[in-house]
């Protein structure tokens, strides 16, 4: 058992465990979960309830197992991580002559936009029936296209920044 921990159980053959933490004012359950070759993810599951904490992280687990097993990332990025990723490589490739700097004044502009739109949602969350109306609503009804978004197969939109 942990130093701050009390109740603490095993599921999916080990690689689940979840626990109450003694430090906090609330006893409600967290999970603990272990991929190889990943840290551990750790999540409260919002709940007192055991028996509702072990359907939580069971189905947590089931999940993030799914979308180790299809090759998707585990730990899913909110929007401004992806952005703030994308302008900091854009910003190497100017150094090293692989991009004018003129592109990479021109997408920060552009970003502040994005940032304000979707700051906060997670980037594979985003689907373009709920984002693009109210995005054009944020850039006075400019078109996708004059802004620099694009459908990703079909159902996620992010900037071009990203493509």
């Amino acid at each position: 058992m942990g130093l701050h921990t009390t109740s603490e159980r095993e599921l999916c053959d080990g690689r689940v465990v979840i626990y109450q933490r003694t430090d906090t004012m609330t006893a409600v359950w967290q999970v603990r979960i272990a991929f190889p070759g990943q840290p551990y993810i750790r999540q409260s599951l919002k709940t007192r309830n055991e028996a509702e904490a072990v359907k939580l992280a069971t189905k947590l687990y089931e999940d993030l197992r799914y979308r180790h097993e299809s090759g998707l990332p585990i730990r899913r990025k909110r929007f401004e991580e992806v952005l703030d990723l994308y302008l900091g490589n854009l910003a190497q490739e100017v150094e090293f002559g692989q991009a004018k700097k003129k592109k990479l004044d021109d997408h920060r502009k552009m970003s502040r936009y994005c940032r304000e739109y979707f700051e906060g949602r997670l980037i594979d969350a985003i689907k373009t029936s709920e984002a693009l109306p109210g995005f054009r609503g944020v850039v006075n009804r400019r078109p996708a296209a004059a802004i620099g978004l694009r459908c990703v197969r079909g159902t996620a939109i992010a900037p071009t920044l990203f493509g």
